[in-house]
């Protein structure tokens, strides 16, 4: 047995501002005599309540592993690991997030999801054999369940400049002259809001590989390996509240407006688009890897490699 195991502690503060760069806004001119003008076709903007967030995170990981030699052409490998964080907090509690979209009319305050990481545990399980006891045809293979905790990070970055109360997104399409600050006097804002999925799942990959590789004459070796992988709960950011369409005669669809029969509305009608953040989408990889190799010798060392996939 060779026995290893261990620990991983960190605390993560993360600063940012919502008021800079090009979140500002943007400025839309019909033709070029326009923009020489100053005669602006339409602008959109913010108006940032709050732009200072500073989020604390505390991750946590624990191992171990076991090596175990059954027999000496034999080898098995056996590892868990526990890798839980916490939910991302906002020191002064400056966080909102829409926890039903199909239903809710306004933003809550609190925690921006339920934390999905409290059951990341990962079974490793690999094997090394000496197929012929001679040392030169070996076969290896592994298996490894893995979390990624880092994605969600993404998602509430991403969030944060278009978050009722704190911050109100505007677009007025009234031609005028360019003025600075953006006025927006009179104009309701958007109904365009994004937001991180309350019920978020958490983003997790299946790994696994095996090898066969022999030893050639000439200091020369060969190696052939499938190795694959299979992504979870990925992820991806939707339009959660779309427009309930029409179904025509037949079942189709369709979105087209028919006075006095049909108008388009949304699922919600509190909103219009709403951006979701959920882990919702998935990944295949499969791989043929071949490698050639010359070990090194009289000053010299070659290394060729192929990948088909």
């Amino acid at each position: 047995h060779s026995i290893k195991f261990g620990a991983l502690l960190s605390h993560l503060q993360m600063f940012s501002n919502s008021g800079m760069g090009q979140n500002r806004g943007t400025v839309t001119f019909g033709s070029l005599a326009t923009f020489l003008q100053g005669q602006t076709a339409a602008y959109t903007g913010r108006n940032i309540v709050v732009a200072d967030r500073e989020f604390h995170i505390n991750l946590m990981g624990f191992y171990a592993q076991d090596d175990i030699r059954l027999v000496p052409r034999f080898t098995l490998n056996l590892g868990l690991r526990y890798e839980p964080m916490t939910v991302p907090q906002e020191v002064n509690n400056r966080w909102y997030t829409l926890r039903n979209v199909k239903t809710d009319s306004a933003f809550t305050q609190g925690q921006p999801y339920q934390n999905p990481s409290l059951k990341n545990f990962s079974p490793r399980v690999g094997f090394a054999w000496d197929v012929l006891g001679d040392g030169k045809t070996a076969v290896r293979g592994g298996f490894g369940l893995m979390y990624d905790l880092g994605n969600v990070l993404f998602a509430l970055l991403s969030g944060k400049d278009s978050q009722p109360p704190l911050i109100l997104a505007y677009s007025v399409n009234s031609p005028g002259t360019l003025s600075l600050p953006f006025n927006f006097s009179g104009v309701s804002a958007l109904k365009t809001p994004t937001t991180i999925d309350y019920n978020m799942r958490q983003t997790h990959m299946l790994s696994y590989n095996l090898t066969v590789e022999r030893q050639l004459p000439g200091n020369m070796s060969v190696s052939a390996a499938y190795v694959g992988s299979r992504g979870l709960n990925l992820l991806v950011g939707i339009d959660a509240n779309p427009l309930i369409p029409n179904i025509l005669p037949g079942g189709q669809l369709s979105w087209a407006p028919i006075p006095g029969t049909y108008t388009p509305a949304r699922a919600n009608t509190n909103w219009a688009n709403v951006t979701l953040d959920q882990a919702s989408a998935d990944s295949w990889y499969n791989s043929l890897q071949v490698v050639l190799t010359k070990h090194l010798s009289k000053g010299l060392e070659l290394n060729g490699a192929y990948t088909w996939q």
